[in-house]
């Protein structure tokens, strides 16, 4: 551009023109690339705190199906001895009264 047959003072102005644009260009490229730098390590930071209340809540659903399965299992328990007190009662009430009179 420079031994162009331009009037020389106006091919300066166009390389400096340019370069101008080409620094330009550069420094919105500079502040694009820290923009989203900046913007991801604001959802990498939210993104820990949404996996710390995941992990919480987790725990705490954990602990209620620990809790529920062992209300469950004390239920199941109650219930197995009461048929079987329910079961023992049927059979002395039915075959009992052979073995408990006592013979006159």
């Amino acid at each position: 551009m420079l031994k162009s047959p331009r009037d020389p003072r106006e091919a300066k102005v166009l390389v400096r023109l340019e370069c101008g644009v080409l620094m330009a260009m550069f420094v919105m490229q500079l502040g694009v690339l820290v923009l989203t730098c900046a913007v991801q390590s604001c959802w990498v930071r939210d993104y820990e705190g949404l996996e710390a209340d995941r992990e919480a809540w987790s725990r705490k659903r954990n602990q209620r199906i620990a809790k529920v399965q062992e209300e469950s299992m004390a239920n199941a328990t109650k219930i197995s001895e009461m048929k079987a007190k329910e079961l023992d009662d049927k059979i002395k009430n039915k075959y009992g009264q052979w073995t408990l009179e006592k013979p006159k």
